[in-house]
């Protein structure tokens, strides 16, 4: 059985040893992420990335991932701690190979299977990079 958020907030509150666990492993969660992030090259940052936008984004008709792309670049840049204009050329890269294609509006996932290989699995958990849904 699943507990709400305000359920499982409150326990945490009045339950010392719930709250200090918790904090513990959420301690350990964060110190691996920011370890991965930092020494995963930029073409794996970027292509995991766009794996986790993926799973958000939209199927369509002919079967091909389309992520909404109404983020500024710089923004993209700065979740990946990368310059904008390493982003630009790897995703230009990736256009190249038949991965994506690029659009004003959209990215579009034209092979997820080679943008998976490419990408560093650990650093596809959900809300990774701080990209979080309006």
């Amino acid at each position: 059985a699943m507990i709400t958020r305000d359920d499982f907030m409150k326990r945490c509150y009045t339950i010392p040893s719930i709250n200090f666990a918790f904090s513990e492993m959420m301690s350990m969660i964060i110190h691996e992420l920011c370890s991965e992030l930092m020494l995963s090259n930029a073409e794996s940052k970027v292509a995991s990335l766009l794996c986790y936008l993926s799973r958000r984004g939209t199927r369509g008709a002919d079967g091909r991932i389309i992520i909404d792309r109404s983020f500024p670049m710089q923004k993209f840049a700065d979740v990946l701690v990368l310059a904008r204009e390493n982003v630009h050329r790897i995703l230009t890269d990736f256009e190249k190979r038949g991965i994506i294609e690029t659009n004003k509006h959209e990215i579009i996932v034209l092979d997820g299977e080679q943008l998976q290989d490419l990408s560093d699995s650990r650093n596809v958990l959900m809300g990774f990079y701080g990209m979080h849904e309006k």
